[in-house]
């Protein structure tokens, strides 16, 4: 059984549907955090609370583009974490 989708961008709006929509401006973003043991990514918001994403239910190319399009979108010097590694270079250097 396939998951309804829970998270999508509209022009620079981050929507992210679980037991409640939460609607998020990009443009506001000031920090993305990486936890290494729940898997969670923290968005901070200039205005807004901040928002978690659970990576483990998304593939991690969707999460890699995911943070490529908020990085671009944010109007603050936002960066991946430094504790965040990619899963997709581990997985294209084994093959």
């Amino acid at each position: 059984m396939k998951k309804p989708y829970t998270l999508f961008i509209k022009d620079n709006e981050l929507i992210l549907n679980n037991r409640w929509t939460q609607k998020r401006n990009l443009n506001e973003l000031t920090q993305i955090q990486f936890d290494r043991f729940s898997k969670n990514l923290k968005l901070d918001f200039k205005s807004k609370s901040t928002v978690t994403i659970k990576t483990v239910e998304y593939n991690v190319e969707d999460i890699e583009k995911l943070l490529e399009i908020m990085i671009e979108k944010s109007e603050n010097n936002v960066f991946i974490p430094q504790n965040y590694e990619s899963k997709i270079k581990k997985t294209a250097a084994n093959t």
